[in-house]
Order: C-alpha cells, then sequence, then structure tokens
C-alpha cells in the first residue's frame, strides 16, 4: 500500500516506541565476600558425614483474640504497641463466583466502592484520606485502611461510609468500564496474560468460575444496575471478617467494632458457590495458540488436585514443590536455567484450595528448545516421585523455609494474616505455632510419598501460546494420543489445518503480490506518485496521537509523531543519511549499511520492488483463517535481518495483516498491523484504519487515516538532514 509506504513508516516508529517501553538491560548484581582466617579441617571426613539437624529456633508468634457481633461479623485483634498505627481490614468471604458472560464485574464492584458516597465526591473523599494521612483501598471483597492512633474514629468514619453508602455514579463506571477495556487491550497481543487466560480456561473449563477470564465483550455486558446488585448480595456481615491490627486493645477494638458494624444486616439464607471439581485428563495434552512472529514459547504445564488448605501433609507437599521448583535454588531453576541456559527463570507452585487445588510451572523459552524445555520439566517431576531427596538438600530447604518464616512474623500483619486462614481454613489452633516444629520432624520419606500424590506427571495440561511453525513438530511427543490441540485467544478451540506448500496452493508469491498491486490500483498509477503527504490520529490512554508522514521520489521520508504537542518520534531521511530523534535525543545515520529500513519507508510502494531490489527474500507460507476470510501468507526476510510476514485476502486480493520481527537489544520486538477499510483516493486503494499491538504496548493503537494526498509539491529542505 504504497500508500504503504507511510505504513512502513508507522512500522518503524511503533518499534522505535516499543524499544523505549519494553527493552530494559539485564544486570546482574555481584556480590563479594570479605576474606576471613578459616581454620584448616579434615574435609573429608566433615563431607562424609551429614550436619545434624539443629533444633527448631523458638519464635514469639504473637497472640490474637477473637470475637462475634450478633450479627455474624467475625472480628480478629492483634495488639502491637510498637507504632501509634491502627489498620482495620474488612474482608467478606464470599467464596468463588462464576460471572459468566459479566466476567470482571468483581473488579468493578471493587472500584466503584471508592467512588463516591451518598455524601462525598471521590475527589472529596481523596482530600479527607490525605489530610489525616491515611491509607484506605476497596475492593468486592471489603476495604482496608489504615492511619495513625489519633485518627481513628475519623479513619472507620470514611472507611464504613465507603461501604454502606456507596453512590454508584455513573460517569465513574462509564470510566471504569473504559480504563478496563483500553487494558484489555493488552491482552490481545501479550503472550504472558493469552498463557494465563487459556492455560485457566482448559485447565477448569471457561463455564468454571476458576477457568473464566475478562475480555472486552464481558465487560460490555456489565451495567450499573449489575454492581448495584452484586454489592446488595455479597457485602453482608455474616460471612466477613474484621482483622484489626495495631496500637489498640481488645476493648477498645470491641466498642469500635460493635460501635461501626453492629448495625449492618447481614443475610443468613446466603449460600456460598461451591465450584466443581475438574478432574485432570486421562493423559497429558499439548495445547498450542498460535503467536505468529514469536521468538520465544510461553510454557504452561498445570493439574488440577484436591489440596485443601487443612489437609494433613499440607506442609511435606509445600517442602516438596519449594524443592521442585519452589525458590532460586531449586531443580527447575538449577537445571532449566543455570545449567541448560534455556530461561532466565523457571518456578512451580503447589496451590492449596477449598475446592480446586493445583500444580503449575511456567517459563519463557528460545523456539528452539521449547520442546526440549518440556522434557526436563517431566524429567524433574519424575525424580521427585522416584527418588527420596538428600539429607544435604532437604535441610537446605528447611532453613529457607525457615527463614521466610521468620522474617514474615517481623510484622504483626503476618499474625492477622495467620489468625484469619486458621479461622478460614479450619486449621488448627497451634497451626504456626508449631509449624517450625512440624518443618524440622520432616523426612525424606514424607516428601517422597508428597510427591507421589501431589504430582501427575502423565496426566497434565501443556499449554504453549508460540510461534507454532516453529515448535509443533516437537511437542507431538508429549501428547497423549499424539493429536495437537490449537486454540485462539479467547480459548476457543479452532482447526488448526496442515501448512501447505507453495506447489500445493498452485499459486506463487509473485502472483499473490501481483494480484495486490493490480487491485489497489495498477502498477501505472502507482508509478505516478512523486510523494505523499498522509495524516493520521490515534486516541491512546497516554492522550490523543498525531503522525505525519511525508515522502518523495520514493527515496525521502519525513515522519513525525505527536503527543499534546510533544514530539514523539521523528525521523528524516534524504537518501544519503538519515536523523532519528525524539524523546531520547536525536542520532544521526550515515552508514549505508543501515539504511535498508528508510529506504523500505521512503517506497510508496515496497511491494514492487519485492523480487527485483534484491533486499528481500519471499516465500509463500501457505494460508490462514483471519477474522475478515482466509488469507494468503507470505514470509519477507530484509537485509537487516527485519522479518515480516504478511497476510493477502484470497478473494480480495487485499493485504490485511502485518506482522514484524526485529532485534533490538538483544531481544526480539514482535508487532502486529491489522489493516482495513480500504478507500480509493485518486485511483489508489488505501487501508485508513491501522491498528498496531504488541511490542510491549500497554495498550491496543488504533490509527485513523484523516488526511492523504498524493503529488503534492514538496521542497527538498523537508528532507534536510542536519
Amino acid at each position: 500500500m504504497k500508500y504503504i509506504v507511510s505504513f512502513k513508516s508507522y512500522i518503524w516508529a511503533v518499534l522505535c516506541m516499543a524499544v523505549i517501553v519494553s527493552c530494559t538491560p539485564k544486570m546482574a548484581v555481584e556480590t563479594t565476600t570479605p576474606e576471613v582466617n578459616v581454620p584448616v579441617v579434615d574435609t573429608e571426613a566433615w563431607r562424609s558425614q551429614a550436619p545434624s539437624p539443629s533444633p527448631a529456633p523458638d519464635f514469639n508468634l504473637g497472640d490474637y483474640e477473637e470475637f462475634a457481633l450478633d450479627n455474624g461479623l467475625k472480628v480478629i485483634v492483634v495488639e502491637n504497641h510498637k507504632l501509634p498505627v491502627v489498620s482495620f481490614q474488612l474482608f467478606v468471604d464470599r467464596g468463588a463466583i462464576l460471572e459468566g458472560d459479566k466476567t470482571g464485574l468483581t473488579s468493578i464492584v471493587g472500584q466503584m466502592l471508592r467512588r463516591g458516597t451518598v455524601n462525598k465526591t471521590k475527589a472529596e473523599i481523596d482530600e479527607e484520606i490525605e489530610f489525616i494521612a491515611a491509607t484506605i483501598s476497596t475492593s468486592s471483597s471489603g476495604f482496608y485502611a489504615s492511619a495513625l492512633k489519633k485518627h481513628t474514629k475519623k479513619l472507620l468514619d470514611l472507611a464504613t461510609e465507603l461501604i454502606y453508602e456507596p453512590s454508584f455514579p455513573q460517569e465513574e463506571f462509564d470510566k471504569i468500564v473504559q480504563e478496563t477495556k483500553s487494558g484489555l487491550a493488552f491482552s490481545k497481543s501479550d503472550p504472558n496474560t493469552i498463557s494465563s487466560n487459556v492455560s485457566g480456561a482448559i485447565l477448569y473449563g471457561k463455564d468454571h468460575a476458576y477457568g473464566e477470564f475478562v475480555t472486552e465483550e464481558t465487560i460490555e455486558n456489565i451495567s450499573l444496575e449489575d454492581v448495584k446488585e452484586f454489592y446488595s448480595k455479597y457485602l453482608i456481615p455474616n460471612i466477613s471478617y474484621l482483622i484489626v491490627v495495631g496500637d489498640i486493645d481488645v476493648a477498645e477494638a470491641k466498642e469500635l467494632a460493635t460501635s461501626y458494624f453492629s448495625d449492618w444486616e447481614g443475610n443468613p439464607n446466603f449460600k456460598v458457590h461451591e465450584p466443581v471439581f475438574p478432574s485432570p485428563p486421562a493423559q497429558n495434552s499439548v495445547s498450542i495458540v498460535p503467536k505468529e512472529g514469536a521468538v520465544q514459547s510461553v510454557i504452561d504445564i498445570s493439574s488440577t488436585i484436591r489440596f485443601p488448605h487443612n489437609s494433613p501433609d499440607r506442609l511435606a507437599a509445600s517442602v516438596m514443590n519449594t524443592i521442585l521448583g519452589g525458590y532460586f535454588g531449586s531443580r527447575l531453576n538449577k537445571n532449566i536455567r543455570e545449567d541448560k541456559g534455556y530461561t532466565y527463570g523457571i518456578g512451580s507452585r503447589l496451590s492449596p484450595d477449598r475446592y480446586v487445588g493445583n500444580f503449575s510451572t511456567s517459563a519463557s523459552v528460545r523456539n528452539q528448545v521449547t520442546d526440549s524445555t518440556i522434557t526436563e520439566i517431566l524429567k524433574e517431576m519424575k525424580r521427585m516421585q522416584s527418588e527420596k531427596v538428600s539429607e544435604e538438600e532437604l535441610s537446605l530447604v528447611k532453613n529457607v523455609l525457615t527463614g521466610q518464616f521468620a522474617r514474615g512474623l517481623e510484622s504483626p500483619q503476618t499474625i492477622a494474616r495467620n489468625a484469619l486462614n486458621i479461622a478460614r481454613y479450619d486449621l488448627p489452633k497451634d497451626y504456626y505455632q508449631t509449624y517450625l516444629s512440624r518443618l524440622e520432624k520432616l523426612t525424606a520419606d514424607d516428601i517422597l510419598a508428597a510427591a507421589k500424590k501431589y504430582l501427575n506427571p502423565n496426566q497434565l495440561q501443556i499449554v504453549i501460546v508460540g510461534n507454532d511453525e516453529e515448535i509443533s513438530e516437537g511437542l507431538v511427543a508429549f501428547d497423549g494420543d499424539g493429536n495437537i490441540d490449537y486454540y485462539d485467544i479467547a480459548a476457543e478451540k479452532v482447526d488448526k489445518k496442515p501448512m501447505m506448500s507453495a506447489e500445493d496452493l498452485g499459486v506463487t508469491a509473485e502472483e499473490i503480490i501481483a494480484h495486490y498491486i493490480e487491485v489497489i490500483g495498477g502498477q501505472d498509477k502507482l508509478d505516478n506518485v512523486k510523494s505523499v503527504v498522509m495524516v493520521t490520529k490515534a486516541e491512546t490512554p497516554m492522550g490523543n496521537l498525531s503522525t505525519t508522514i511525508k515522502t518523495k521520489d520514493n527515496s525521502k521520508v519525513n515522519m513525525k509523531m505527536e503527543s499534546q504537542g510533544m514530539t514523539i518520534q521523528e525521523i528524516i531521511f534524504n537518501g544519503f543519511k538519515a536523523k532519528v530523534g525524539g524523546m531520547q535525543g536525536n542520532q544521526i545515520i550515515d552508514d549505508p549499511k543501515e539504511f535498508s529500513r528508510f529506504k523500505a519507508m521512503a517506497k510508496f510502494c515496497p511491494e514492487s520492488d519485492y523480487f527485483t531490489s534484491g533486499e528481500y527474500q519471499v516465500e509463500v507460507k501457505g494460508t490462514e483463517e483471519l477474522e475478515t476470510g482466509q488469507a494468503y501468507k507470505i514470509r519477507l526476510t530484509s537485509m537487516d535481518g527485519t522479518v515480516t510476514t504478511e497476510y493477502y485476502d484470497i478473494k480480495t486480493g487485499l493485504k490485511q495483516k502485518m506482522v514484524n520481527t526485529v532485534s533490538s537489544n538483544g531481544q526480539e520486538i514482535v508487532t502486529q498491523q491489522l489493516l482495513g477499510d480500504y478507500k480509493e483516493v485518486d485511483g489508489i486503494k488505501v487501508p485508513h484504519t491501522i491498528t498496531f499491538s504488541g511490542g510491549g504496548m500497554p495498550f491496543e493503537m488504533v490509527q485513523k487515516v484523516e488526511k492523504i494526498e498524493f503529488n503534492t509539491p514538496m521542497e527538498d529542505s523537508v528532507f534536510q538532514v542536519e
């Protein structure tokens, strides 16, 4: 689209922005240990004997008091008089909620509670909170509020007003919905978000409370009335806890709780939703979410387990998972990160839950080692089940967990959280008091038994978000029946047809491009275009973005991207040297080896040069089903290493999509552009909507063409590089 010239300019500008947003150097901190004089010992004799375990440290875990109000509100009080600060947490234990086609409602409710009351606007609330230097946050499960002791009553006045008298203003609701939808645009291209969404949907089912995820469609289904209904149904005292921590005694806490919460009406008929337990697959199942152009795969391996919080072997299972992948020195991290160098980090989680517990491990790895990484993960899981852990490794992990536990006790909030867990999950009253002694007594046999019970290396859901062309062949062996399933980003199963060769398609890349040139206006009309001026606008969360692109003689380009009066990015190329500038300063580029990208930007129709310039390698990669219909898929490799996959509609011949992969600072940046709304300008069809995503941008950017002119007279000074 040789206004595609301008289009190529957009691509480069967006890639530059992506580099600024997402490419930060990886840094390691070196530590040094001071030299000390160490006495000489018989190391062989010392190493031949395992160290004797030390007795469990004796920690003061603190204490708490409990009582309940007549309306069912349970109150937990933790006294801590070190600082004159008091905090209150209201926690509504409403259980799992199946939101269905209104997924995202709980999040919106939590935000709305903070946006205004019957008597105060959001601004007035913010001002009063700031005046007493307090902290107040809300969620669909209640609130957290903290302030100096002397402001306790004012703090509770504000916090309870948010809970008891929310006004739910329509304008704030509309604002939250729009902000949420803007944020969701990022999830369409972010592989980690895609992995989380699709893995959960496959593991639990999309109609399960744990498997559903927020989309633009579900957000659009939510009304202000839904918010009010949720508030009335779920914010009730008889399923709630009030946790009071700080410079306060039990008598005072009881007086405050009675004064501020005793009139809160409950619902004795409320029933908690109990999600069903989805059994793991009979054999390992592999699913791929194709991510065109991706140079890394996001691997998520998981299974459901029956693992309530009060399981008798919970501590043994926790230690087992810590050994496998629960800390930096774990087996998975040592093997896959340190020994193999496949990833920057990998971990595993063993998550207890009242209804459906789960085991999971995840990592981002290079395409070339996707299958090798899965092999190593399965190997480590099976080793946990077949070999007893050594006393040295078990002792090391016990020390790690002891240190973590001890550090947690430095905060009175930990005592409050422990008390809440005991109450919610029916744990023994001395569960945390005996934690260290129980940890010390664990044996290698206990760890082995936990691994055999909770790890299911032959009944896993294996989900990979990545470039299926490069990884699918190596993944077949991990699927129990040898049939890989394919899903889109909405977790809908799709029919992935085998890749057809150019011979099978019966069409060449030259023919596809020739047809495209013909349908947009023909080579003669394109050759008559000597200059182009194009202006586009885009609305983004950071403000409106305006881009102006000017090209001349297929060899010069001037592109400027502006927002709120500031130049975000500017590129000028006069055919002999280029200036790239913006918020990060200016750079002059005069090395001809760096000119290929600028030449492509200056070309009105670079497609015309794909097979004559010698600067591209072009190959047909088959067909793919897009939302707009079936399209030919062409892979384009430029001399500078940029890889672009282009999609041309089989019926119309128009270009519908482009995926670009470029290297920057040692990282691969992948961006996607969707082209639409083709309109004819002076006999040439030009897309008037370009949707950008990826490259680290936390939002989807839709560029709309406001003006495009051909053959407008231009002075060469427009392209002057100084």
